[in-house]
């Protein structure tokens, strides 16, 4: 259920993916996977963001992130913490969402998971970009390029060069 709702949710088909992914929170529920709960809440939230439901997108995220922290998966729940912060980022509020970039860069960096590392970093660079801080803004963009170019994700590095072009 819940691959199929991701599915749909790439598809477009943003109504079914909501109707699968409940569906999958609730068979978690019932077998007592938390962790599979904590994925579906984030799956959830991703697909409410797309449908512009960004009340209901933080709560389902937040959820993720309390359970993933009660599970003590720092990971998963910095991962929740980076869409929190897209969505504090959304609502216009740049100063949490920078906070939480930070926190989250801390966190994937400790812990070698150099894709989200590279992109809270892309993160924090359009954050500076946005405020006109252009050098700050570059020299994040360039440290997301570094690590995007280690990994050979060619559309994720693509888009931060299109940043660091945007700072010229």
């Amino acid at each position: 259920l819940q691959s199929t709702g991701i599915m749909a949710r790439q598809a477009g088909d943003y109504e079914r993916s909501v109707g699968l992914l409940e569906q999958a929170l609730v068979l978690f529920k019932q077998i007592g996977d938390e962790h599979g709960e904590a994925h579906a809440l984030g799956d959830l939230s991703r697909t409410l963001y797309r449908m512009n439901d960004l009340v209901r997108a933080a709560d389902s995220m937040v959820l993720a992130m309390e359970m993933s922290l009660r599970l003590r998966d720092l990971l998963l729940a910095a991962k929740s913490g980076m869409g929190i912060g897209i969505i504090e980022w959304r609502n216009g509020n740049q100063v949490a969402a920078a906070r939480r970039f930070n926190e989250c860069h801390s966190i994937f960096h400790a812990n070698g998971n150099t894709r989200e590392e590279a992109q809270a970093l892309n993160n924090l660079g359009l954050i500076h970009h946005s405020r006109q801080e252009y050098e700050a803004a570059l020299s994040l963009f360039l440290r997301s390029s570094k690590l995007q170019e280690m990994l050979e994700d060619h559309d994720d590095l693509r888009n931060v060069y299109n940043n660091v072009a945007d700072c010229s």
